[in-house]
């Protein structure tokens, strides 16, 4: 009996996440969608929020999994965020270590000391870490361009095959935590 209550738990807590998550694509989706993101705070001083901006609309992730070596298409979320890095070397006092599985993206900034946990305010080109599944392993990943006090504003590659601007609830329970690149 306990393992069911367990489960039901479970379920609700990743329905309540995956609800959380739909709100804000769905608050920010469609044609207005892309007119609001297009007005929202931007660090663009920042040069890795310039890269990852620019990539918004590229598609499949061709360029970033093969990039990082792969000969074939894989989950290519972190591929980008290493790529838009890579792209900016020599910016950054310590330089990230490129990562294609999500987790290691999240051991490498915490090993570093340069990890922000869930609840902080990140900065432009922080780099952002999702739990889709409330399983307490990051499974998605993005660069933030910007916040304001309601929401943090994103590019991620690998959302839905394209690299878009997104925005979420600053206290959105899917965000693990954030990487800061120093």
């Amino acid at each position: 009996m306990r393992i069911k209550e367990k489960n039901k738990k479970s379920i609700l807590i990743l329905g309540i996440c995956i609800m959380v998550a739909a709100s804000a694509g769905f608050m920010l989706g469609g044609h207005k969608a892309s007119e609001y993101l297009n007005k929202t705070p931007l660090d663009e001083d920042t040069p890795l929020v310039r890269t990852a901006v620019d990539q918004v609309g590229e598609e499949d992730g061709e360029k970033y999994w093969s990039w990082y070596g792969f000969d074939f298409a894989v989950d290519w979320c972190a591929c980008f965020v290493s790529w838009c890095v890579n792209e900016n070397k020599g910016e950054y006092e310590n330089e990230m270590e490129p990562f294609c599985y999500v987790p290691s993206g999240v051991n490498w900034f915490m090993e570093n000391n340069q990890w922000k946990n869930a609840g902080a305010t990140p900065d432009g080109g922080d780099i952002i870490f999702f739990d889709w599944d409330c399983s307490g392993i990051a499974d998605h990943v993005g660069i933030v361009t910007g916040t304001d006090e309601n929401y943090v504003y994103t590019v991620e590659g690998n959302s839905r095959d394209m690299c878009r601007r997104k925005a979420y609830p600053l206290n959105c329970e899917s965000i693990l935590g954030y990487g800061h690149l120093k």
